[in-house]
């Protein structure tokens, strides 16, 4: 199957080309000022006929599939699914909850109809992993009314890397009798994000309502004390966007360590500078496992996946050691990493849902 996968972004949007043949990219690229070229809508589809025209003469044939990446689907969306005029309605009605990112996704989906004509389309989302959190973990201590309202819960924003991971081992490793495998998930992307995960169903998951919250992250904050942004407001006069550079593009490693840094420059440095910034972002993830193996009730593997998987290798070792306890039957959770890129996991996800053949009407947009 050829299937040609989209990676949205307010900045640039990505595309890789998966043929049949093979499981490496034959093409990959970037378009970049993505949210300017939507604005004229003629221009945006000339580029992706250049596109199509590269990729159909690459792959020596006609693509089979298109599969879009959204960061956010909320609640409303829990699997894959087919794009259709009451999809594109349904992503309409979800713009408040993502406005940086719907409307980029919504006019990419109807460019690609008017090029990529009777090509199925399908949409594969981040948040999707996580719609079924339970209660107790995606409710914040605030009122009803606001919850409600303001649609306020913890999403989850790296599913997709999450779920591969966990099912790549779930099926492997043999669990405590009559048990499911419970899995500490770290995804060691810029944003990174922990999840629990009991056999294929997460219990628990650091990112909240926007990516910022849990873990520090290359220029984001993490968790903070609300009382940060009322001094920031209150005492610096700083407005609602001066607050969210200063905490999603001058916070975590950048920050910390007062220059823009990697979380391979963090773990797989000998720099004396990276030295504190180690030490707080290793304890952060040491508490945020202790409580996702307390949600658990233990945990028996650890996996790291994302593009800075390879810090598993350092990380790894030490969370374990550190994950033990003393009692009967003690043993120390094992650790793997998931190497696999995104752009892979985005194109076998959809290819799996397109091959269940539950849908398989042509996508059509008015």
């Amino acid at each position: 199957m050829n299937i040609l996968v989209f990676k949205p972004n307010p900045r640039f949007l990505d595309y890789t080309l998966f043929t049949r043949r093979s499981r490496q990219p034959v093409v990959a690229s970037r378009l970049g000022n993505f949210r300017g070229r939507t604005d004229d809508s003629a221009d945006f589809v000339a580029s992706l006929e250049r596109i199509h025209f590269i990729c159909e003469q690459a792959a020596g044939s006609k693509i089979d599939l298109i599969t879009v990446r959204s960061v956010f689907g909320g609640i409303a969306f829990t699997k894959p699914t087919l794009v259709t005029p009451a999809i594109l309605n349904k992503l309409e009605e979800i713009t408040p909850q993502a406005p940086m990112h719907i409307p980029l996704l919504t006019a990419l989906l109807e460019s690609c109809n008017t090029v990529f004509r009777k090509i199925p389309i399908v949409l594969v989302f981040e948040t999707a992993f996580f719609a079924h959190l339970p209660a107790r973990e995606h409710l914040y201590g605030i009122g009803r009314e606001l919850t409600r309202t303001l649609k306020i819960r913890r999403y989850g924003f790296h599913g997709l890397f999450h779920e591969a991971a966990c099912n790549s081992i779930a099926r492997r490793i043999t669990p405590p009798l009559n048990s499911s495998p419970r899995i500490l998930s770290l995804c060691m992307e810029p944003h990174p994000e922990i999840a629990a995960v009991i056999g294929f169903r997460p219990v628990m998951t650091t990112s909240g309502i926007t990516p910022t919250e849990g873990i520090p992250g290359q220029t984001t904050c993490g968790e903070i004390d609300p009382g940060i942004l009322l001094a920031l407001s209150r005492h610096h006069q700083m407005g609602p966007e001066q607050i969210n550079t200063i905490l999603t593009r001058q916070s975590g490693l950048t920050g910390l360590m007062d220059r823009p840094a990697t979380f391979d420059d963090l773990f797989m440095s000998d720099a004396s500078d990276v030295q504190p910034a180690r030490d707080m972002i290793m304890l952060k993830m040491l508490q945020f496992c202790g409580a996702g193996a307390a949600a658990m009730g233990g945990v028996d593997r650890l996996v790291f996946s994302g593009r800075y998987a390879d810090a598993g290798k350092i990380i790894g070792p030490e969370l374990c050691k550190q994950l033990t306890f003393e009692g009967p039957g003690t043993r120390s959770p094992a650790w793997s990493c998931f190497n696999v890129p995104l752009d892979r996991i985005i194109a076998d996800r959809a290819a799996s849902f397109a091959l269940q053949g539950s849908e398989k009407a042509t996508v059509v947009v008015n």
